[in-house]
């Protein structure tokens, strides 16, 4: 299909079935999304454009499940950055709700030591202390063996903690969410 005919048939696609996208995107509760969604739902059919069925009501059918799997990834990335803020907000929270200068300093100092280490070290770590994959389901998202992604965690620990140590006042007790 040559690339004007690719316009000409996603401007045909996208004007007829625009209202009926944001109709349903609107009735699943898309709220303040709304555009984002009926955006990257069209987005989605210009980068597959060819598999768009001919017809403008299978179309529509087509576009509507497109719409419908985005605003489903739209709440489950919601629902990670909520949990990511209660978790931070519970690690940073000491005795009454409030936190010292010298703590939010160590925690900067831990973070630094953190982002330190290279990114293999650092996806390593955030996958156990964030994720809490251990074992198997560490070695699968890793895509290694469970033994090597047990070296590969016990190697990242020990370059954290020496990172750690270099830091100024040896602040291993401030990441220990990571080792969780």
């Amino acid at each position: 299909m040559s690339e004007q005919s690719r316009e000409e048939r996603f401007e045909q696609l996208h004007g007829a079935t625009l209202g009926a996208v944001r109709s349903y995107t609107r009735r699943l509760g898309a709220g303040p999304d709304l555009d984002d969604i009926v955006a990257e739902t069209y987005i989605v059919a210009w980068r597959r454009l060819d598999e768009v069925p001919p017809d403008l009501d299978d179309a529509a059918r087509w576009l509507r499940q497109v719409a419908r799997y985005g605003l489903l990834n739209s709440r489950r990335a919601h629902r990670r950055r909520q949990a990511l803020f209660d978790r931070a907000r519970a690690v940073a929270d000491t005795g009454h709700g409030t936190v010292g200068a010298a703590d939010v300093a160590a925690q900067r100092r831990a973070v630094a030591a953190f982002a330190s280490l290279p990114a293999p070290d650092q996806v390593v770590l955030l996958l156990t202390g964030w994720d809490g994959l251990v074992g198997r389901a560490l070695a699968e998202q890793l895509g290694c063996s469970p033994s090597a992604a047990a070296t590969r965690l016990s190697r990242a620990r020990a370059r954290l903690a020496a990172a750690m140590d270099r830091a100024e006042g040896g602040l291993r007790t401030a990441c220990a969410v990571l080792y969780c």
